[in-house]
This record gives C-alpha cells, structure tokens and sequence, in this order.
C-alpha cells in the first residue's frame, strides 16, 4: 500500500472519528433556570459523552454559533452515575445581563466546534426584590410525563411569547412507570425523551421545577437535581426561592422531610419572615408538588395522614406570613380553593384573608386523569375540573393578579378569576382577630 493511499485511509478515519466524537457531545436537553441572583441566567444541556470544554455564547444581537463571535462563558460538569444512568449535564451562568433586553446564545463545545442553534430569552426587571410589580405573566402545571399526547406541550409552544418563565410543580417524566430495576432506578431513555419534548420552552423562557414523588428513583433524587438546577436555598436545591418583576416565589419539596423541626421548615420560615419584613405588601407565592388542600378520590386527598402532617407543618407559617398562593399538582385535576385556613373561608377573592390553593395536575400524564371528586366542601369556588390543560397567571400591577385555567382540547379558558392583593395591615389584623 503507498503512503499517499495510507494517508487518505487515515485522514478519513481520523475524521471518521472526530464525527463520531462530536455527535456524543450534541448539546441536547437545553434549558434555562433563574438563579438567586439578578443579572444572571444559568443554562444548562446533556450530552451523552465527556464534553472537553462546555461553554455557552451570548450576545445581545444574533451570531453565527459556528463562528464564535460571542462573549464566552465556560461551564462545570456534574456526572450521572445512578444505576442506569450515564451522561452529563453541562451548566453555565451567563452574566453580566441588563434588565428587559433580549439576548441570543448557544450552547456548546468549544474544542469539537459543536454547537447548538441560536435560542434567545428576555430578561427580567432590576430590581426583582422589591414588591413593586412590573406586568408578566407565567404558565403553571404539574404531572407532566413523556410518551404520551403531550398537547399541553404544543399549546403552550403556540403561545410562548404570553410567558416569561415556566413553573413545572413536579413529576417530570413519570421515568419510572416501568417494570423491572427500570421502575426502581428510572428509565433514562424516558427522561430524555421528555426534556428533548419541552426544549421549545426550557430553552426560550426560565423552567422552574419542584420534585415530585415520580422524580425520585429508589429514594434517590440525584438525577432530578443533576438535570434541573435551580437557585440554592437547600444545598441541593430541593428547596429555595427567586424574585420576578416584584413577585415573590418559594418552591419547596413535599418529597423531603417537612416536620417543624426539619432542616427544610426551619429555612422555609426564616424565608417567609424575612421576606414579609422588609416586603409586608408583596405578593408571596409558595409551590410544591403535594397539595394541602385537594377534593378529587386520589387516596393523598382523602384519608392520608402524611397530608395532615404536610398541613400541620405548613398551613400556619401560610397564614401568619400571608402567603397568597399555593400552587401544587399530584392530584391528577384542576380545582381552586377559595382563601382558606384550618377548612374555613377567610375573605374573597376580592378581600383575601387566607391564602388561596390550588391544584394544577393536568399536563396530561401516562396514568390519566383521577375519576371523581368527593363531596363539595365550602372551602371550595366550586370549579373542579377533570381536563387536561394549564394555568396562565398574570400580575397585572402591584395589586391585581388574574388566574386562567386553560383547557388542551378546546384550547380555551374554563377557568378565570381576579384576585386582589390585601393590604397585609388588614389581614394582620385578621389573623389577630382568628387568633384571640
């Protein structure tokens, strides 16, 4: 064989190579998180190989990713290495960003010139933290799951400009609906074919998570926390917060300990206090994947006592710290409580005096729907809904806050209402009231 045919064999295998290498590091699964931080957004994508050098390109105007024209930021690592489980997550914080402008960026890998398309998101206002509002809305839902007619999916796509983030209130891909180690240790394959399912949202508008009891795999929620990383309060993220155009948002898991004396409490009312303090008119919004208050037949919402313990732990620190909503899923329905505390109405909509539930399960998961509810109870607003669908919520100013449930099949809205934001000297003076 001569040398210029053994040359051609192996130039063509090295480049043989170096394609194969640079489809395993194909950034896939891109999606962006806020961070504790204002001027900040952390994006973060998996590759099925070792990625070399994971960076993310941004700028404030479109580029060519190919071409690295960008302003260069280099991401950290985290391995999978769960039974089952293989790849890593790249994760990068793209800083320093101006508030309301558009940025455009990639994700990718600087040393195999393998890159992402162009994506873009918006940021939020500056200064996040105080409580005046500026308008947005975002969209909510729970018990999502991969495999299946995900219209709620394609709906949301459609109207993507409406939103500015996305809140997922647990049970991600339902990966663990399997027989075999695959239902204890959670199919990967089901995971990624999810994430891959939303990137159109995950990768335009923020996608905020919460763990859900179908996120944890044989007690272990590592792969939950090495997919989305959300801003620190607990170390692992399980739990924490973040500011959005003057609205407060806490997110914690109903799949950790939450006894009084727990880790996760203790934070959770040092948050709330602190934040009622120096914001005693804002609004306040806590999440998690179980809810408090539920009326459908799934066992959780009727006779479970760790739902009473849930209830016992939180409802009070709820009140006392005037937390105006409650977002949760689990319970495979829409319905809407009105202000409750310990089962009783407290107020309006119009003059809350208690916070307000609310259960969103309905993206559609591979279980189903529940089949029924119980009887009404006089907590209820009397919309209990067994349809697929999500809510759009949009703050409209510091003080008015507008609640849609929208439906997957019609695409229209089933459920809508109004909610004011009571003065915190008036329900203060309702909880004293309550109390004596």
């Amino acid at each position: 064989m001569s040398a210029s045919i053994l040359m051609i064999i192996t130039t063509i295998l090295l480049v043989l190579v170096a394609i194969a290498n640079a489809s395993n590091v194909t950034p896939l699964s891109i999606k962006l998180s806020l961070t504790d931080t204002e001027g900040e957004m952390q994006v973060t994508w998996f590759t099925l190989d070792f990625p070399s050098s994971p960076c993310v390109q941004f700028d404030n105007k479109g580029f060519n990713p190919s071409e690295v024209t960008g302003n260069i930021i280099t991401g950290r690592i985290v391995e999978f290495t769960q039974k089952l489980w293989s790849g890593y997550t790249s994760i990068a914080v793209i800083s320093p960003l101006a508030a309301q402008q558009t940025y455009y960026y990639a994700v990718g890998n600087k040393e195999t010139g393998v890159w992402s398309v162009l994506y873009n998101f918006t940021t939020s206002t500056f200064p996040n933290t105080n409580s005046q509002v500026t308008p947005f809305s975002f969209v909510t839902y729970g018990d999502m799951g991969a495999v299946v007619d995900n219209s709620t999916v394609r709906n949301i796509v459609k109207t993507l400009d409406q939103f500015q983030f996305a809140l997922h209130v647990g049970d991600i891909a339902y990966a663990d609906l399997q027989d075999g180690d695959e239902g204890i240790y959670g199919n990967q394959t089901i995971w990624n074919e999810f994430l891959e399912e939303i990137t159109p949202i995950s990768a335009t508008i923020p996608y905020m998570t919460c763990p859900g009891n179908h996120d944890i795999f044989n007690g272990n929620n590592s792969n939950y926390q090495n997919t989305f990383m959300m801003p620190t309060g607990s170390d692992n993220g399980d739990w924490y917060s973040f500011d959005f155009n003057g609205v407060h948002f806490v997110g914690i898991s109903s799949e950790t300990d939450y006894s009084p004396s727990s880790e996760q409490v203790i934070w959770l009312t040092n948050e709330l206090q602190t934040y009622r303090n120096s914001n005693p008119d804002g609004w306040l919004i806590v999440f998690a994947h179980r809810p408090l208050y539920c009326t459908s037949n799934l066992d959780w919402c009727m006779n479970d006592t760790n739902r009473i313990s849930l209830i016992n732990s939180l409802e009070d620190l709820f009140y006392k710290y005037n937390v105006n909503f409650f977002i949760g899923g689990h319970s495979h329905e829409y319905e809407r409580m009105l202000p409750v505390y310990k089962s009783q109405v407290y107020g309006s909509n119009a003059n809350p005096q208690a916070t307000v539930y609310v259960v969103i399960g309905t993206a559609g998961c591979q279980e189903g729907l529940n089949t029924g509810f119980q009887p009404l109870p006089v907590y209820s607003s009397g919309v209990r809904l067994l349809e697929t669908g999500y809510a759009k919520v949009s703050f409209l100013d510091s003080y008015h806050m507008q609640w849609q449930f929208i439906q997957d099949k019609t695409d229209t809205v089933l459920d809508s209402v109004f909610h004011k934001q009571l003065h915190n000297l008036v329900w203060t003076i309702a909880i004293l009231v309550n109390q004596t």
